[in-house]
């Protein structure tokens, strides 16, 4: 079945729609979420690529991704009902904007988040006897993979328990606002690193987040095209595409200092014996196989 219609011959006195017109009227609260854009899927603690219900393992519990572009906020998602691990029915309601349920959503809970009980703290109590919300909050995120040579976005949602340390948590391991705490420190921009992904020891999946090289300038390229994309825009649900950024040119090197006044020699002393020591190359990455990446860019296409 054709998805247009034909029209032929508008009459002279018709104008053309226009966006103050009657069809934003119509269209109101129809428009969806989804985008037709592969998802990085982290379902068993296993790191899976998934598009159109079809899944290819990435076959690594570890896993680099470039950070390219996020929602500005937390989104939201209820399944009615105990859920069944590698469900893939659309939740019973959706917020992507964390406000208001989204205009799709199967059955909206209430007019606003903040107003919903299943929202509510202590609304849904875990297996282990902790209050918790029916309604999970999660992060939607756009990643590259380049170790799968995958330089094209693919979506990726940071469960809540991702996003932050638990309150007395102090190990080592940093989750999602840990790390750009870290990077901010740096001066660095999330896109502009390569980022690894691992699990925690947890019995769910629980990510955690560490630094593993700059990127290098064909990823550059690579990210600041998406990021000034329609696609980019519609994954993460901005009005339209932020558009290139900025950057900053780097710092001048300082002046050099006026050069001091020589002091008297001294005796030359013997000069000390330094051991030379063998530099070990880095270990070249692990290839991915041939049929193995047919597959993973076969979700792509």
């Amino acid at each position: 079945m054709s998805t247009d219609i034909v029209i032929k011959d508008r009459p002279a006195f018709l104008a053309p729609a226009s966006n103050a017109g009657a069809m934003s009227e119509f269209l109101a609260g129809m428009q969806t979420n989804t985008v037709d854009m592969p998802v990085l899927s982290i379902r068993g603690k296993a790191f899976r690529l998934r598009r159109d219900g079809q899944e290819v393992s990435l076959k690594s519990p570890v896993l680099d991704v470039i950070l390219v572009g996020s929602r500005p906020n937390n989104s939201r998602r209820f399944y009615e009902g105990k859920y069944v691990p590698g469900e893939l029915n659309p939740p019973t309601c959706a917020s992507a904007d964390g406000v208001a349920p989204d205009g799709n959503a199967t059955a909206p809970q209430s007019d606003t988040c903040a107003n919903c009980p299943r929202n509510a703290w202590g609304s849904k109590i875990t297996a282990s006897g902790t209050k918790g919300k029916e309604c999970d909050d999660y992060r939607r995120v756009l990643v590259f993979i380049p170790s799968k040579q995958i330089l094209q976005p693919v979506i990726l949602e940071i469960p809540a328990t991702s996003l932050r340390k638990r309150k007395g948590e102090t190990g080592p391991e940093l989750q999602f606002r840990e790390y750009l705490m870290a990077m901010s420190r740096h001066g660095m921009e999330p896109y502009q690193a390569v980022t690894t992904l691992a699990f925690t020891e947890d019995e769910y999946p629980r990510l955690v987040f560490g630094f593993a090289r700059w990127i290098n300038a064909e990823e550059h390229e690579a990210v600041m095209t998406c990021r000034g994309s329609d696609e980019f825009a519609a994954a993460l649900n901005f009005a339209e595409a932020p558009g290139p950024i900025v950057e900053a040119e780097p710092a001048p090197a300082p002046a050099p200092k006026p050069a001091a006044k020589k002091a008297p020699a001294k005796k030359a002393e013997p000069e000390p014996v330094v051991e030379e020591v063998e530099l070990v190359e880095d270990e070249a990455p692990v290839p991915v196989a041939a049929d193995e990446l047919d597959d993973i860019l076969a979700l792509l296409d």
